[in-house]
């Protein structure tokens, strides 16, 4: 009876190792495919920048200036808005590399503050859509309106591309 129980018992570690063994594995297997993912996900380019939108002309009656006229005549505004909004802008990391595209209008007042914002263009994904939205809105104020421009506010749009990048 002794080598019986013997026996059991040696057959028990046994099991419980090859157990072991397996779970061993599978963890060391998800491990792997979660830093395979996590790698992806750091060799993913980060979203570019916002790019100057398609617009009409230069300044138009109403104030509206096109975002290449604002970068060509007050290229350091340009670059604070365009860099506020970026720093608050929380990519939604599951549209992967798809080409989308977004256009925001937004109109700033003479001291900064933000009047008004809406999505002229939308890219087809809310979550996107309302990321950009919520950038722009923790973004403002902006820096007041630069010596010079015209009118008492910016009226004008912001184009965001993740996946036109180089096109």
């Amino acid at each position: 009876k002794k080598k019986e129980a013997e026996e059991l018992v040696a057959r028990r570690i046994e099991e419980l190792k090859k157990k072991q063994a397996q779970e061993s594995e599978a963890v060391e297997r998800s491990l792997e495919e979660l830093k395979k993912s996590i790698a992806a996900m750091a060799e993913e380019p980060p979203p570019p920048e916002p790019v100057e939108r398609e617009a009409a002309p230069a300044a138009a009656p109403s104030g509206r200036i096109t975002m290449e006229n604002l970068k060509a005549e007050y290229p350091e505004y340009y670059r604070a808005i365009r860099d506020r909004v970026w720093e608050n802008w929380i990519y939604p990391m599951d549209l992967g590399g798809k080409d989308v595209e977004v256009i925001i209008a937004i109109k700033i007042g003479r001291s900064g503050e933000l009047l008004d914002k809406e999505i002229e263009k939308s890219s087809g994904n809310r979550i996107l859509d309302q990321s950009l939205v919520g950038a722009i809105m923790k973004a403002a104020p902006f820096p007041p309106l630069p010596e010079g421009m015209p009118g008492e506010y910016l009226d004008t749009g912001l184009r965001f591309c993740p996946g036109c990048v180089g096109k």
